[in-house]
């Protein structure tokens, strides 16, 4: 009646065909059901059925502090957005989505010291700014090496003059006088003479004057040219390193190892300063980011300042579903800001970041499962995740007894409660003991 139409006839009397048609289709029926329904009894009375086969694990004993568990999300611990320092038009893109980058160890200095390069930018009018003021340069350089090598003799040359006035001045002091005795006396010298020799010693002492002057000139400002044409090289020399320095901006480079998530310019393009072109992250070491209810924040933060105190850190178990692996890290920091919604609080987990030979394991974005062990250290029972029996409202596992011989020959259920898991063992409470067969 399940399955026929309300008004259909079983047994039409017009048709003979169909009537013992269907005869033969219900005692086929009939006669299946039968067999399956005494094939049970069957199968339990075959002789020598022997007991079931089954995998057994002991039941293991460790310390362990009670735990809490998160719910947090991988992040870098960089996450830089880079843009140009200066107008320009992009001649080549060295990098692109995906591509690890780096900075710290690499062999070249240059990469080291600044960065793999991302993206250069045209540099040619600039070039040749750098070129014309190395040839400025230069030109001052040989001014001041001219300068020390001319200042010298200069006042050499004007040592000797003074000492030339020196002795004409004498010279003529000493005619003057002479003339002077003889005009005096009446004789052998007229007024003419006299005067002649006193414009000559004036003179001669007017020439001593200014050659004192020249030589005490040169003297002074000796060290002034000197400093004045050594300040116009250092001057140069910081403009072509201006000029480099702006050189360097055209060549867009890593700040750090990691990994480009964006790239927004491509060849050819105009780029703006201040305009975004990459984005770049930093994978190792990696934070896993998430929140504790204020409730639940002072415990954890007792637990980190006890830490800290003993010059430890604060472990912490992370297991990321998407790549099935169980990792340590420790708990970096506690933001003490709320999120007023939610009203919990901040807290960031660092760890490392393992290697594969297509680059980092972990990757940002992936959910986290946080286990923190923020209690009193304890004795716990653990069990592999395979002996629970899940189902209905209560979770069980089955204990293998021995028998006199000591071998495993019966069961018996004991329900449990279950709490931490540290990777394929799970912590249960219930009538279980260590060493037990489940």
């Amino acid at each position: 009646s399940f399955f026929l139409p309300p008004k259909f006839n079983p047994f039409p009397k017009k048709n003979l065909s169909q009537r013992l048609l269907l005869v033969f289709l219900f005692a086929s029926l009939f006669d299946n059901v039968q067999k399956l329904r005494a094939q049970p009894e069957k199968l339990r009375a075959q002789p020598g059925r022997g007991p079931s086969t089954v995998v057994v694990s002991r039941v293991i004993s460790s310390k362990m502090a009670s735990s809490m568990d998160f719910i947090g999300t991988v992040t870098p611990i960089q996450n830089s957005i880079i843009g140009s320092a200066v107008d320009g038009r992009v001649e080549s893109v060295l990098a692109d989505e995906g591509d690890p980058v780096f900075k710290s160890g690499s062999k070249d200095p240059l990469i080291a010291k600044m960065g793999q390069p991302l993206m250069q930018m045209r540099t040619g009018t600039l070039q040749i700014e750098i070129d014309a003021a190395e040839i400025l340069l230069n030109t001052r350089k040989d001014a001041l090496d001219e300068l020390k090598t001319s200042l010298p003799s200069d006042i050499e040359q004007a040592t000797a003059t003074v000492e030339d006035y020196q002795a004409r001045l004498e010279y003529s002091k000493s005619y003057y006088e002479r003339m002077q005795s003889l005009f005096g006396n009446g004789g052998g010298s007229s007024a003419n003479e006299r005067d002649e020799a006193f414009s000559k010693y004036r003179s001669a002492e007017a020439s001593l004057k200014a050659a004192q002057s020249a030589l005490q000139k040169l003297h002074g400002t000796k060290a002034k040219r000197l400093s004045q044409a050594a300040f116009a090289v250092a001057t140069q020399e910081a403009e072509i390193r201006r000029l480099q320095d702006v050189k360097t901006k055209y060549t867009i480079r890593a700040p750090f190892d990691g990994y480009v998530v964006s790239r927004m310019a491509n060849v050819g393009q105009w780029v703006s300063r201040g305009e975004d072109v990459f984005q770049v992250v930093q994978l190792d070491p990696i934070e896993v980011a998430f929140k504790v209810p204020q409730s639940s924040v002072q415990r954890l933060q007792e637990a980190f300042d006890s830490a800290k105190t003993s010059d430890e850190t604060l472990p912490a178990r992370i297991w990321i579903e998407s790549i099935g692996q169980l990792i340590i890290g420790e708990v970096h920091k506690i933001v003490p800001s709320a999120d007023l919604r939610s009203r919990s609080f901040p807290v960031k987990i660092r760890l490392k970041n393992p290697t594969t030979p297509t680059g980092h394991l972990i990757k940002a974005g992936m959910l986290a499962n946080v286990s923190l062990s923020i209690g009193k250290v304890k004795e716990s029972l653990f069990v592999e995740k395979d002996a629970l029996v899940l189902g209905g409202d209560q979770i069980r596992v089955f204990v293998a007894t021995a028998n006199a011989e000591g071998e495993l020959s019966t069961v018996r259920r004991v329900n449990v409660d279950v709490g931490a898991a540290i990777k394929n063992w799970i912590e249960v409470r219930g009538g279980l003991a260590k060493d037990d067969f489940v």
